[in-house]
């Protein structure tokens, strides 16, 4: 009797402990990130002639907008195919369709637009942008009937490149319209930078001293020259290390002359000719 009523408490710990189990795990994996339902977001897309571009998407949570560059580059030398152009953005909610979204485009230059979302529901799982770019159309070429009457060339439509690009809402960087302005305006110095900072020498000043070394046409005496150059509103400075150049003056300023090489005196005795006269 006691071996069964014990049997029984450790199956019911068992089983208290299984489904205590099962609720992490279901809990776990009701808290986890959906998987993202983006395509093509961040990615080059090949429409006719062009290559098209759909990046930079930020969610600004203030304000409730979503904005997102849109670019375009020709990738041959004049495309066949329009330029390419957004007709249709639209946000879709959890298990709904889609709808359409108000947006207005701004151009940052020739090739690249700035693209800002509004009225849409703050629980979007995702936006999709549609853009589309098109060849012209074309007529065959005319022809003759039996009796020389000219006959029009059929009509063709262009060929169009519907395209779109699907971004998740957790692919998009959320912040304020402030901390946008001060993630724009923070500019990352590079290492080019720095070094040129650190080459720059300022004197006390303020000007900047540039110093070159130059190595003249070689002789048996000639040395580096090393020359530093000041560069100022006022004065402009040159000072140069020369060869060492010994000058001799005479009898009575050689005592008191330092000469840095040995002085060589020359004793030659002078020829007095018939016509020389003594004075």
């Amino acid at each position: 009797m006691t071996n069964a009523k014990s049997s029984n408490i450790i199956y019911g710990i068992f089983i208290v402990f299984t489904m205590l189990v099962i609720g992490i795990i279901l809990a776990f994996k009701g808290t986890k990130e959906r998987e993202s339902s983006s395509v093509d977001y961040d990615n080059s897309l090949s429409v006719g002639g062009y290559a098209v571009k759909i990046n930079n998407c930020i969610y600004f949570t203030d304000t409730n907008e979503i904005v997102f560059t849109f670019k375009y580059k020709a990738m041959v030398g004049s495309p066949t195919n329009s330029i390419p152009e957004i007709y249709s953005i639209t946000y879709s909610l959890k298990d709904e369709l889609n709808s359409k979204l108000t947006y207005k485009t701004q151009d940052n230059s020739d090739e690249e637009q700035l693209v800002t979302c509004t009225d849409f529901d703050k629980d979007l799982y995702y936006i999709k942008v549609n853009f589309i770019s098109k060849e012209p159309d074309y007529y065959d070429q005319d022809t003759y009937d039996d009796f020389g009457d000219v006959v029009k060339g059929a009509f063709h439509e262009g060929k169009k490149y519907d395209s779109y690009v699907q971004i998740d809402v957790q692919d998009m960087l959320k912040m304020t319209k402030n901390e946008y302005k001060t993630y724009t305006t923070q500019a990352p110095v590079t290492a080019t930078e720095e070094s040129s900072a650190a080459d720059k020498v300022i004197d006390p000043s303020g000007t900047f001293v540039i110093t070159t070394t130059t190595t003249p046409m070689t002789t048996e005496s000639s040395e580096p020259a090393t020359t530093t150059s000041t560069a100022s509103k006022n004065s402009h400075e040159s000072t140069s290390q020369k060869k060492t150049n010994v000058a001799v003056k005479s009898n009575q300023d050689h005592d008191e002359q330092q000469i840095d090489e040995p002085y060589v005196y020359t004793t030659e005795p002078r020829r007095y000719e018939d016509n020389d006269h003594y004075t």
